[in-house]
């Protein structure tokens, strides 16, 4: 087992030279998106003291990849402009003003804003600038998704964690490190918590589906196809109801995307949920906990004068109902970071009795979240980030040079969104999931070049 100072200067180091090398060979796109993506296998506990900054590998290498793209290809940097960069942009001032509003530094608040928004979606922005760029960086992914999705799949089955054997233990961030289900142990692979771990790999699952249809050699598609299937096996290695739920809902978008009878499909099934929902959704409430293994563990709690059973499915059913005062009063600035970060939160409108608010205190919905955070001025950016990029993949879905990327991280993008409602939106899958976002944006901005 390596310490953790050596752990992060050997993957700080490794990533680098191959960059470095990629950059030579093939130009500063390339170097920049495969540095950046090779930073992904790497735990998150994983961080090294920068003046000051506790600073993870992802957030190293994007850096200095990102300084060596702009000395590299200058006249790379300018193209024009999409709604992601307005809003991202967006969500940089929000976060800045919230915080500096409920006392924070001007400085540190604008650092922590760029690294926590911007910097991962300008390292997706610029991570491809033509279609020869697209092939090498989907096999890269597609490279990294298997070694994620098998380590989660050796960690549940053996309940070995591989990035903990290599790089020292992970700090306890609210969950241990033994939980399991149906006699299982819950893999949380590079993150501090399995359904990160399961959306990380949900979030990169487009990738080996790309590389799929992109290739025209029988080999590597045979490739890709093995990829894509471990990746859905390594979300359910979490053995998370929101990423295995999201990983059912991509497979439904894509296949909606590209085929009209799929949509009326989609449409007839979503039109069954509702009315399951509508008629019974305690039935409904039911069987989730039983696919959870919850039933067994049902408690009890007082709210609002009543008793009502809990369990961990129930608990986020509940978020908006607790929360709803707090979320309410949050005006366009919401009550900043500081009052988040804490756990139970300091917002105000929480139930007065001391057990109830211990209960509720995880904010297990990112929306929820993000308007207690940044008010309903960083709610609705941070809502319209998700439109936004699911709308300019869609729109991209017909061309035949990026079609097929543009479409399946459309559909990833609604997937995410629909499992961000059963968690707070951590860094530990945010960054690959802004990534994202940058890569889309990136591709519409590069429409007017035609690739």
């Amino acid at each position: 087992m390596m310490a953790s100072t050596a752990g992060w200067l050997v993957c700080v180091g490794t990533i680098l030279i191959v960059g470095a090398v990629i950059l030579i060979r093939r130009g500063a796109v390339s170097a920049l998106g495969i540095a950046v993506v090779l930073s992904f296998v790497v735990p998150v506990w994983l961080e090294m003291p920068i003046v000051g900054i506790s600073m993870g590998v992802r957030t190293f290498v994007s850096i200095a990849a990102l300084l060596a793209f702009a000395a590299w290809s200058p006249r790379r940097i300018w193209s024009p402009l999409t709604i992601l960069d307005v809003i991202i942009a967006g969500l940089v001032v929000v976060h800045v003003a919230s915080d500096v509003f409920h006392g924070g530094s001007v400085g540190s608040t604008a650092l922590r804003a760029y690294g926590e928004w911007a910097l991962p979606y300008v390292a997706g922005r610029y991570a491809m600038q033509s279609t020869r760029d697209m092939e090498p960086l989907a096999i890269c992914v597609s490279g990294v998704l298997v070694v994620l999705a098998m380590g989660g799949l050796i960690e549940m089955a053996s309940g070995t964690n591989l990035w903990e054997v290599i790089f020292g233990v992970r700090p306890i961030d609210g969950f241990g490190r033994h939980a399991a289900r149906f006699g299982l142990k819950r893999a949380f692979g590079t993150t501090l918590h399995p359904i990160y771990f399961g959306l990380l790999i949900l979030i990169l699952t487009p990738w080996p589906l790309v590389w799929m249809l992109w290739s025209k050699h029988i080999r590597d598609r045979s490739l890709a196809i093995s990829g894509l299937v471990i990746s859905f096996l390594g979300v359910c290695s979490s053995l998370s109801r929101g990423p295995v739920l999201g990983a059912a809902i991509l497979l439904c978008l894509l296949a909606s995307i590209w085929s009209r009878w799929c949509r009326w499909m989609l449409a007839v099934a979503c039109a069954a949920l509702l009315i399951w929902v509508t008629v019974d959704l305690r039935g409904l409430t039911s069987r989730l906990e039983w696919l959870g293994g919850e039933q067994s563990h049902l408690t009890n709690l007082k709210l609002d004068g009543e008793t009502v059973e809990l369990s961990s499915f129930r608990h986020r059913l509940l978020l908006i109902q607790v929360y709803w005062p707090a979320m309410s009063h949050a005006g366009w600035l919401g009550y900043g970071t500081e009052a988040v970060t804490e756990l139970p939160p300091k917002v105000p409108f929480l139930p007065a009795d001391p057990q109830t608010r211990e209960r509720l205190k995880f904010i297990d919905n990112s929306f929820v979240y993000h308007i207690l955070r940044f008010g309903w001025a960083g709610a609705l950016l941070f809502t319209g980030a998700f439109l936004a990029a699911a709308i300019t993949g869609i729109r991209l879905a017909w061309d035949r040079s990026v079609g097929v990327l543009a479409s399946s991280l459309a559909a990833m993008v609604m997937a995410a969104a629909a499992a961000l409602t059963t968690v707070w939106f951590s860094y530990d899958m945010g960054f690959e999931l802004l990534w994202s976002f940058g890569v889309i944006a990136g591709i519409a901005s590069q429409q007017k070049n035609r690739f």
